[in-house]
């Protein structure tokens, strides 16, 4: 009984400890279904993100040195006889 008193601390001490134990595996265990959760949503809807990306980080018109402009490409329908074939060299 001498060491009753450090005893009655340590005693209190591990008590608290095992509760912030306890704590910390509900904790777990609710991050974990969190997270089952978002993975589930997340592998359903990255193939659609994956082909449209991301609308909220894409700029409507982009400016500054990352901009550029893309021309359409022209068809032209041409035919061999608009051209006339250069004569030959002579030997």
């Amino acid at each position: 009984w001498e060491d009753h008193h450090e005893l009655a601390n340590a005693l209190r001490i591990l008590r608290n400890l095992g509760r912030g134990l306890d704590d910390t595996l509900k904790i777990l265990e609710e991050l974990k279904k969190s997270h089952r959760r978002n993975s589930v949503f997340h592998s359903q809807s990255s193939k659609l993100m994956s082909h449209i990306g991301d609308a909220k980080s894409s700029p409507q018109k982009p400016t500054g040195k990352n901009s550029r402009f893309i021309n359409p490409l022209m068809y032209h329908d041409y035919n061999d006889s608009d051209y006339e074939d250069p004569p030959s060299p002579s030997p």
